[in-house]
């Protein structure tokens, strides 16, 4: 009698199972492992609790987090590895800095494989620590079609409620200096001067290494020279609540000086939105030709805008033609990725699994 393989085992620690999915990170782990369901054995478990019953055949981590010992192999999560750009290095604070790339390092020289969210950060991770590419994933985040999709036009009630009046281009990131937020609000400025009657609306999420109170004063007031043009939305907003901004956004738009791959955008360009981002990190390889790309700097982001802006048939064109890329990115080919990941670092280790 043949017998079929059993699924593979899977052990996820319990604080990765419960990340919130208010940010890019969770919505990462929580989609994914939820994906992962009916193609493996996959259970939540704390690498602290020995004992050899239920073992699984492999762990995931995130590479941010602390580290944790275990006797079966690991495969391990890394968002981005730009930590030798000096421009980013300089926008960091430094204690976490130094934390994020020791835990970094530590997690990608103990992993039997990696998995990274693009092949930008793939690159990174290869030339920053070494060792066999062929260990190093690329496994790109889902997004789920049930709720982002193209919706009819009109000004969404959340962003009338908060001050919208008309047209607008949208921001929805973390205010971090990486994020770039005071370019795109001087590009709004300058759009402001030509005669464009644009909002700038932002879902603002808070910064990840220092006290926001001080950026949410600089970034989040009103827009020096463009009284009115500033509009700021509760974070965080359910998701439904944010498909709908994001569907009613003449632009999205993220400047970042370095982005993993840049989760908002993708959801943004499934719901329609054409999208203006900045030619750093996973950005160009997100949009591929379904949006602009530029320098993150406040002149060509206000050139960039204002030729988008004043052109209603190529932002739909890019519009359609952004929604249609995004439909390819599913948590089910996610999760796939990780599945094939986690084979490849059981095989490398013992027997196969039969």
């Amino acid at each position: 009698m043949i017998l079929s393989p059993r699924r593979l085992r899977i052990a996820v620690p319990p604080d990765l199972c419960t990340l919130s999915t208010t940010t890019g990170v969770g919505r990462i782990w929580v989609r994914t492992i939820a994906a992962l369901g009916p193609i493996a054995d996959v259970r939540s478990r704390d690498p602290a609790r020995g004992g050899r019953r239920g073992r699984p055949d492999v762990w995931l981590a995130e590479s941010s987090h602390e580290a944790f010992a275990v006797d079966r192999p690991v495969v391990t999560m890394v968002h981005e590895a730009a930590w030798g750009d000096p421009q980013l290095r300089a926008m960091l604070d430094p204690a976490f800095l130094a934390a994020l790339e020791d835990r970094t390092a530590r997690a990608v020289h103990a992993a039997a494989a990696v998995l990274t969210n693009s092949a930008s950060t793939r690159t990174q991770v290869i030339d920053t620590y070494g060792g066999a590419p062929e260990r190093v994933h690329v496994a790109y985040p889902g997004v789920d079609h049930g709720v982002f999709y193209p919706r009819p036009t009109g000004l969404p009630a959340i962003v009338a409620a908060h001050g919208g009046t008309g047209p607008y281009v949208m921001f929805a990131a973390s205010i971090h200096p990486r994020k770039n937020l005071a370019a795109l609000r001087a590009a709004i400025a300058g759009l402001a001067r030509r005669g464009f009657p644009h909002q700038l609306v932002v879902v603002p999420a808070p910064a990840y290494d220092r006290d926001s109170a001080a950026l949410e004063v600089e970034l989040l007031g009103p827009i020096p020279g463009a009284a009115g043009r500033m509009v700021r939305l509760p974070f965080p907003l359910t998701e439904t609540e944010l498909a709908e901004v994001m569907a009613g956004a003449a632009v999205f738009c993220l400047p970042s000086f370095m982005e993993g791959l840049g989760i908002p955008v993708l959801e943004a360009m499934a719901c329609g939105a054409p999208p203006v981002v900045s030619d750093r990190g996973a950005l160009p390889e997100l949009v591929a030709g379904t949006g602009v790309v530029v320098a993150p700097e406040a002149d060509a982001l206000e050139e960039a805008l204002a030729a988008l802006l004043a052109d209603e048939p190529k932002r739909a064109a890019l519009g359609e033609a952004a929604h249609r890329r995004a439909a390819a990115f599913t948590w089910a080919s996610t999760a796939r990725v990780w599945l094939e990941a986690c084979t490849q670092a059981v095989g490398a280790s013992s027997p196969p699994v039969h």
